[in-house]
């Protein structure tokens, strides 16, 4: 317990040195600032040391009233290693004061931390931006930032009553947050106007997940902006996801997306340009509920470079006063489904000259809304399956490519628009087509 001091409770400083702490241990420590700028760390490592943690249990449990939080400092430490070996792993963060200082769970740069049993990573505050896992680097760094969780479950939770929440936040080239255990929960509230994030990545870093790895992330602003997750431009680096499991969101607030890939080309970088840079990409099943006060989006993809895709089921629920888009591609390139059952409630638009395929599976496959191309965007209908769709509306190019049945309630085409059925067929009830505007090959 100490007030206006900086507070450490487990450094490892010395180059080459090794702490091991075999057993259980819980670390308490309690500071009480009378102004910002002091900080109470749990546990650190400088100068390529290594701190090793063994056991059933290990736990840090750290409050401050209106200090910094680090609970895991692994920060510009030259190759350092801190290894969460025990069972289970618990880090407890609470502020209760309502200074603005940053609350980071993990903080890393130019290291590598690992956790590999059971983790919790659980934060209270009442203002300031919270990160319960936080990587940064930069180009040109000597050693990666790479942060571990391999254990079966990892649960992460955030709630702030006046600060913005952020999951994971992943930033800089060649960083990385990996996930190879079964279970990933992630839980972002804020109270406030401020955001909720379940995972950041950008600045060319990444975040990924293993085949067996199912994702689980909540994120609740009563107020403010909500993201499930998020890809997006930081210094002429965008982000990537490799999730290779499945993936549930539920995102709710002012503004919701469940996913939200906003990609611009970086000052046309060759790996952007390639595609090698702005991808999220879900490897099995995708499920989006997304409430919005406003706007409600399931997926927004947006910027030439921008590239969604799911090769699993497709579920997306979205729900907004002002709009509600189960899908939005706006000059991107979104790919859902690999012979998948794909079900949307919420309007589609392809925009742009964005490209937006759906690859059915089976016959249950179903889109409730408005599905549109415009201004030069391509919606390609592909598959082996069927599907009843409430709308088609082609302003620029519809393609039915599949060998199933499309249905829909409506056909229209306006302005220049062109709907090409290439193989498979389509039916309506109700057909306003421009002359020549449907081709049948």
């Amino acid at each position: 317990n100490s007030g206006n001091i900086d507070t450490r409770l487990i450094r490892a400083n010395a180059a080459n040195s090794t702490i091991d702490i075999k057993g259980n241990i819980h670390l308490e420590g309690n500071t009480s600032p009378r102004e910002n700028g002091t900080i109470l760390v749990g546990v650190e490592a400088w100068e390529g040391s290594k701190v090793n943690f063994s056991g059933e249990k290990t736990t840090l449990d750290l409050t401050t009233t209106d200090g910094r939080i680090i609970g895991v400092q692994n920060y510009n430490s030259k190759n350092s290693k801190i290894n969460f070996n025990a069972d289970e792993t618990n880090i407890i963060l609470t502020k209760t004061g309502s200074s603005s200082d940053w609350f980071q769970g993990v903080l890393a740069y130019q290291s590598e931390t690992n956790f590999t049993g059971n983790t919790t990573i659980k934060m209270n505050s009442k203002n300031g931006v919270n990160r319960a896992v936080n990587v940064e680097c930069d180009p040109g760094n000597t050693y990666e930032t790479i942060v571990n969780f391999s254990g079966d479950k990892t649960n992460i939770e955030l709630n702030s009553y006046e600060g913005e929440v952020q999951g994971v936040f992943s930033s800089g080239v060649p960083g990385a947050v990996n996930f190879t255990g079964n279970e990933v929960s992630i839980s972002t509230i804020s109270q406030s106007e401020k955001g909720a994030y379940g995972m950041i990545s950008q600045y060319g870093a990444k975040i990924t997940g293993s085949e067996n790895t199912k994702f689980d992330i909540t994120s609740i602003s009563k107020l403010g902006g909500a993201i499930g997750i998020y890809n997006g431009l930081y210094a002429v680096y965008n982000g990537n996801y490799d999730l290779k499991g499945s993936l549930i969101i539920k995102a709710e607030g002012n503004d919701a997306y469940g996913i939200y890939n906003n990609i611009e080309d970086g000052k046309k970088r060759e790996d952007v340009k390639k595609g090698e840079d702005g991808k999220t990409f879900i490897g099995k099943n995708l499920t989006i509920t997304s409430k919005g006060e406003g706007e409600g989006y399931g997926i927004y993809s947006e910027g030439k470079y921008s590239k969604v895709e799911v090769k699993g089921d497709v579920d997306i629920t979205a729900e907004g006063v002002t709009s509600a888009y189960s899908v939005y591609s706006k000059a991107g390139n979104v790919i859902l489904g690999s012979n998948s059952k794909i079900l949307l409630k919420g309007d589609v638009l392809s925009t742009s000259g964005s490209e937006l395929t759906f690859n059915f599976g089976g016959k249950d496959s179903v889109i409730n809304g408005l599905v549109t191309a415009e201004d030069s965007g391509i919606i390609n209908l592909n598959g082996t399956g069927n599907a009843q769709i409430n709308e088609l509306l082609s302003k620029s190019e519809i393609n039915i490519n599949g060998k199933g049945n499309i249905s829909a309630d409506k056909v229209t085409t306006e302005d220049s628009g062109k709907i090409n059925v290439k193989s498979g067929s389509l039916a309506s009830k109700e057909y306003s087509l421009k002359n020549e505007s449907l081709v049948v090959s």
